[in-house]
């Protein structure tokens, strides 16, 4: 009898342990982020916006000459394509120039989206922002984010309307992580 109930709890266990499949990267060391489960998605107006997270070169320092390999976010309504791009700091509140950018199509609404980068990006110690680009046609849902709260650098928006970034906390005081990750490999 002893051994059934430690067979039971055994097999509730291997079970339970792969619940996350549909997120990725959750708890996993060789990922960047800092979002939770996906909660919703902000409703925006028709125009270009992109949703970005910024790593500082304290936060990398340690994954230094690995690679980005993988993106995933999470995209509620479905768009034909997005962009998603690496830019180093111009300052702690704003993106330099774009050093690095690839467009997708294969995408899925009200799911996590995981892409292979075509050329994996660097890590080298310096601060990084990595953001994805839509352009709405009307006001949707797109990128996801979790329920907070927000991390300094977990919710930064760029309008092409207002022509700055700002963080989504300062917009409208709602405290969220934009729910963006990158796979890092050796």
């Amino acid at each position: 009898m002893k051994n059934i109930a430690i067979l039971i709890i055994g097999l509730m266990l291997v079970f339970s342990s792969g619940c996350s499949d549909d997120e990725p990267g959750v708890g996993g060391e060789n990922i960047l982020s800092y979002d939770g489960p996906n909660d919703t998605a902000p409703t925006l107006a028709n125009g270009f916006y992109e949703f970005s997270v910024r790593f500082t070169n304290r936060e990398l320092s340690s994954s230094v000459g690995k690679t980005i390999t993988e993106i995933s976010f999470y995209m509620y309504d479905l768009l034909p394509r997005v962009t998603v791009t690496f830019s180093p700091d111009l300052t702690i509140s704003e993106p330099a120039e774009i050093q690095y950018s690839e467009d997708f199509t294969s995408l899925t609404a009200n799911s996590w989206n995981t892409i292979q980068l075509q050329t994996p990006y660097p890590i080298d110690g310096n601060s990084l922002w990595i953001g994805i680009q839509v352009d709405l046609p009307q006001a949707m849902q797109t990128i996801g984010c979790d329920a907070g709260p927000a991390n300094s650098n977990g919710d930064w928006l760029y309008s092409e309307e207002a022509r700055e970034w700002n963080t989504f906390r300062a917009l409208n005081s709602q405290s969220v992580n934009w729910n963006i990750r990158a796979t890092l490999s050796e």
